[in-house]
């Protein structure tokens, strides 16, 4: 499968639970990812960080990587934006987040949707070497 764009419903995204910066239980949901990249015990998520440079909007020039499996599409890279969105959009909640805080983001959000081999490539050429991804991750 190539890349293609897909404008994706943000209700519809599931975010990743295999992702390499805070691996979680792959039966968790979109709030148990949520809560542990709220608590940041790792110090990767920095969701606070991420929406102040984001300033007043979204960026549209940084696409989620969206694997489907099944029907479900999987955000393999984009998640902390995500969850900003789904944040501000009552889909999941963080606890003592102000939501004026958090940039204008649109519910449909256009999507870089491709095969798993693709979305790994990607997301290691991206985060393989910088980031708050250590080489083990």
């Amino acid at each position: 499968m190539s890349q293609k764009i897909e404008e994706i419903n943000i209700n519809n995204l599931v975010l990743w639970t295999e992702n390499p910066r805070d691996p979680i239980d792959p039966n968790s949901s979109d709030q148990d990812i949520a809560d542990q990249a709220w608590k940041d015990e790792k110090e990767k998520w920095n969701l606070l960080k991420l929406a102040k440079e984001m300033k007043s909007h979204y960026d549209f020039s940084e696409l989620p990587t969206v694997v489907y499996h099944g029907k479900k599409p999987v955000v393999y890279d984009g998640n902390r934006r995500m969850i900003l969105a789904k944040t501000k959009h009552n889909l999941v909640s963080l606890d003592g987040l102000d939501k004026s805080k958090l940039p204008h983001i649109p519910k449909i959000i256009p999507c870089n949707v491709c095969s798993k081999d693709i979305a790994i490539q990607n997301v290691f050429r991206k985060h393989g070497d910088a980031g708050s991804w250590s080489p083990l991750d």
